[in-house]
């Protein structure tokens, strides 16, 4: 084998034109389906970030028109008390602060989120701890949970912030934990910043047309999103009877969150795959017209390896040497393009495509 890669080397030196183009065409193949199934996995496959989005659904209300909306407050605490097919719903609502404290103010965008919103998501902290029942408690002191890269952009990775206080507008606020690395996005436009706790007057409550939070949910084990719209239908029926009023027209519909966020993009990825799989196939054949024709001309080489001694299997195993050094120098230049080329790509997607993926898989 060492031999047969020694030999391979000097077939490599001997046709430089020949190598380089066969190099070419392998890196660029390699290189740009590697770039654009990566981005697919980050951005289709894990689009919520680091959280686990099995069952993971969101709960709109639909308008008499057929239009989607937030659910009235009092509609999601209805929802959450009636139905069945969830193991938990959580209300959340996002929000633009202005963070300031040591620091120069800057704007950041947050949730606030009711209580059990960490437990239903399965985020974790990496540092301090998330939002307890304590956290809700009427006069509870202000506390705020800072995302992983919010914590690194403005405080350095700082393990000391814990404890600190940042102030949110006019409020100061309480540092209690830093999560995970990975971004956590349930919409294309608001990727969390910081978690701040969600409180309800009564008054809130009871409201059932003021749409201002949005509904969270994780279907039980072995509860599909068909049956749980089916159980939110009959509970938007009997809502719809009880309070003419404000819920007549209306109803409830179950989505799949991942499949949520990542609907309007999908188109794009399969066609972006799609290119990719023909630069990969365009460069495959010319690789291989590449490596016949140079066959072709060592005829009268291989004829002569064969007259004195060497077999079949042997004759193959060179070639197949050949072809390996020159695959595996191809697929290396093609990760190093793709290393490469990830920058520039994430920068021209639309600020629609959900990045959040690549906190976990990539840029953490």
């Amino acid at each position: 084998m060492v031999h047969d890669l020694r030999f391979a080397l000097r077939m490599m030196r001997r046709a430089p034109e020949t190598t380089l183009v066969a190099l070419l065409a392998i890196m660029l193949g390699a290189g740009m389906s590697t770039l654009v199934f990566s981005v697919m996995n980050a951005v289709l496959v894990h689009p919520l970030g680091p959280v686990d989005a099995k069952g993971l659904v969101i709960v709109y209300a639909t308008a008499p028109n057929g239009q989607t909306d937030y659910p009235g407050q009092g509609d999601f605490f209805d929802w959450r008390q009636q139905s069945r097919s969830f193991s938990d719903l959580v209300a959340w609502r996002g929000q633009a602060f202005l963070i300031s404290g040591s620091q120069e103010p800057a704007r950041a965008y947050g949730h606030r989120v009711s209580q059990g919103f960490f437990e239903m998501v399965k985020l974790r902290p990496a540092l301090g701890r998330v939002f307890g029942p304590a956290d809700y408690e009427p006069g509870a002191p202000a506390s705020v949970v800072l995302t992983h890269r919010l914590w690194k952009s403005r405080f350095g990775g700082d393990p000391g912030v814990i404890g600190r206080t940042v102030t949110l507008g006019q409020q100061p606020y309480t540092i209690i934990g830093v999560t995970e690395p990975g971004d956590f996005q349930l919409f294309a436009s608001s990727r969390p910043q910081l978690w701040v706790p969600l409180h309800l007057t009564a008054e809130e409550r009871q409201s059932r047309r003021a749409q201002f939070v949005g509904a969270l949910g994780r279907l039980k084990p072995g509860v599909s999103a068909a049956r749980a719209q089916n159980e939110m239908d009959v509970i938007a029926r009997r809502l719809a009877e009880t309070f003419p009023d404000s819920n007549k027209g209306w109803g409830a519909r179950v989505k799949v969150a991942a499949d949520d966020l990542t609907r309007d993009i999908r188109p794009l990825f399969i066609l972006l795959a799609a290119a990719a799989m023909a630069v990969l196939l365009i460069g495959c054949a010319n690789v291989a017209n590449i490596l016949l024709a140079r066959a072709s001309g060592r005829s009268r080489e291989m004829a002569i390896r064969a007259a004195i001694g060497a077999g079949r299997r042997r004759l193959v195993q060179q070639a197949l040497t050949e072809s390996l050094l020159l695959s595996c120098t191809g697929g290396a230049l093609g990760l190093a393009f793709a290393y490469v080329g990830l920058g520039p790509l994430l920068a021209i997607l639309p600020a629609s495509v959900p990045l959040a993926g690549f906190g976990v898989a990539i840029l953490a």
